[in-house]
């Protein structure tokens, strides 16, 4: 809502996503890194604001959630993004992603029976637990505009993945 360029935004989200994967895939995992989940988000959420449907929409949500298995955040992503986006009561910006989390989570133990992974299962509790954190930050959220820190965040990302990796590092090795 509050971009000049929409374009360039993405431009430069695509940008600090792809230096990220280095230290996320030394970190953590092999999957894309939740830049990713929030450039997918964001084009999510540009497609269904020019949807000329109700079924359009639903399509492209659909789509870019199937897209983001392969993300951080994985199937929750972009229908939290996109729920925190159309909503405008507070309250329910709280309550439907817990809601939506809740169902989407409950839906993995059956896709792991179908596909016979199960090793997800312990995953699933950390991602209803990150959506429960978010309650007390949303909250205490004015909708005012912070304190302009534009490239921090963009730098903070990598650079903590990496100060985490070597930790990881020396005390493993």
């Amino acid at each position: 809502r509050n971009t000049g360029n929409l374009k360039r935004y993405m431009e430069r989200l695509f940008l600090f996503a792809a230096v990220a994967q280095v230290p996320y895939m030394w970190v953590l995992s092999y999957q894309l890194n939740v830049m990713f989940t929030l450039l997918l988000g964001l084009a999510a959420i540009h497609l269904t604001s020019r949807a000329k449907s109700k079924a359009a929409a639903f399509l492209i949500v659909t789509a870019f959630t199937m897209i983001s298995l392969f993300c951080d955040w994985a199937i929750i992503g972009i229908p939290m993004i996109l729920i925190y986006y159309y909503t405008e009561n507070q309250k329910k910006c709280v309550i439907y992603p817990i809601v939506v989390a809740g169902l989407l989570i409950g839906l993995f133990p059956v896709w792991s029976v179908i596909s016979g992974d199960m090793d997800k299962l312990p995953e699933l509790f950390f991602y209803f637990i990150g959506c429960i954190l978010t309650i007390p930050l949303l909250m205490k959220y004015s909708g005012a505009r912070g304190f302009p820190l534009r490239y921090f965040f963009y730098i903070y990302y990598p650079a903590h993945l990496i100060v985490l990796g070597a930790i990881r590092g020396i005390v493993f090795n």
